[in-house]
């Protein structure tokens, strides 16, 4: 079932909290976010981001505890970004 935007956060939270007990762990990927900014009005609105993902990634399970697993453990899942709206 696909969820809208308000119901991820609101998992994501649950998760981050410990309120979902039906995960594992979760995963921390360091990394930097680039935005492009375009001036419209006197004003800089950013109008496309990207997320590269680094190396460092780290992994806690549900009491924030740090856990070790693999990633050729891991099914991959990429590093979706919502682009903004103009």
């Amino acid at each position: 079932m696909a969820r809208n935007e308000k119901q991820k956060n609101i998992l994501l939270l649950d998760i981050i909290n410990g309120k979902n007990k039906n995960m594992d762990y979760m995963k921390f990927t360091y990394g930097f976010v680039a935005q492009l900014f375009e001036e419209k009005d006197g004003k800089f609105i950013c109008t496309e981001q990207s997320f590269s993902a680094g190396d460092q990634v780290s992994r806690e399970d549900i009491n924030g505890d740090p856990i070790e697993i693999s990633n050729t453990e891991e099914i991959y899942f990429p590093f979706n970004m919502e682009q903004p709206e103009e």
